[in-house]
């Protein structure tokens, strides 16, 4: 595998944890998930631009594509959803850590429905990740964390979903002929479907003028911080995604527990100890072995 996109991947997983940690900070001031999905839509418009203007302008000629897009837009607006929503109510990298179960999961899918392998040392890389997650829990039992965790929860039940996104995020890529068709197509469908929930949902839901958000959402450095990277970041996913399996892209994923945890110790003041030095430990470990085939 090209060291080349390791480096990317594992920088991509570093600084998007970093942008969750913005995500945070925008929920909390009242800011809506489809909102801000719907911007990040908006700001493709740009790169279509580009791309017609350059003659990559392609789109899929598979219908599988489109079906396989739906699919991953919708699961990703109800796990963004969620996972906002559990970050809001319990600790930073609490939440951040508990997503090595997607990772786990996502490896298993790949195998069934991509056809991915492994070998022995990488499956003992990826147990090796979700005990060093695990150690970054509280020590409370996890039967009773759960239960008065509400935010646990909303965690917990997007990054189950995580994993079927990826799973269709990777198959869409395998029903388009190059990069440029399926980035052209991705940004389109990002571009209909989004604009169009956007619309459903602020007439029949808020029932409020949006664009006043929108403005204030402009406005706010940190959501321009967050809409500028946010965008950044998913077209190096695209690339990355479209590159390399989706096993090693997901336990390079798991780098990011202890940088959630570096930021949360450091940003939002929360506590650090010898567990989640420990389970960082344990993770670098694990990538480093899963990288070792």
């Amino acid at each position: 595998m090209n060291n080349m996109y390791v480096l990317l991947a594992i920088f991509n997983d570093v600084f998007k944890t970093y942008l969750d940690s913005l995500k945070r900070d925008l929920g909390g001031e009242g800011f809506k998930m489809i909102l801000i999905l719907t911007l990040l839509a908006w700001a493709g418009i740009a790169i279509v631009l580009w791309l017609a203007i350059s003659g990559g302008f392609q789109m899929p000629t598979d219908p599988l594509f489109y079906l396989f897009w739906f699919a991953l837009t919708l699961l990703t607006e109800i796990s963004f959803t969620l996972f906002l929503l559990g970050m809001l109510n319990t600790s930073f990298f609490a939440a951040s850590s508990l997503g090595v179960i997607s990772s786990a999961v996502t490896a298993v899918y790949a195998a069934l429905f991509l056809g991915e392998r492994y070998l022995p040392i990488q499956i003992a890389a990826v147990c090796i990740s979700a005990i060093g997650s695990v150690l970054f829990l509280r020590r409370e039992g996890l039967t009773n964390h759960v239960h008065n965790n509400k935010g646990v929860i909303l965690v917990l039940l997007s990054v189950l979903l995580t994993p079927l996104e990826l799973i269709f995020y990777k198959a869409a890529t395998l029903h388009t002929a190059s990069y440029q068709q399926f980035l052209t197509g991705r940004l389109v469908m990002d571009l209909t479907f989004y604009t169009f929930f956007f619309v459903i949902v602020s007439t029949f839901w808020f029932r409020n003028n949006p664009f006043p958000h929108i403005t204030s959402l402009v406005d706010s450095r940190v959501g321009v911080t967050f809409l500028v990277g946010t965008t950044i970041m998913e077209l190096l996913d695209s690339w990355l995604i479209f590159k390399i399996p989706i096993s090693l892209f997901t336990i390079l994923g798991t780098l990011s527990v202890p940088t959630a945890y570096f930021i949360g110790v450091n940003k939002y003041g929360e506590k650090e100890n010898l567990r989640n030095i420990c389970g960082s430990i344990l993770i670098v470990v694990g990538v480093v072995m899963f990288l070792l085939k």
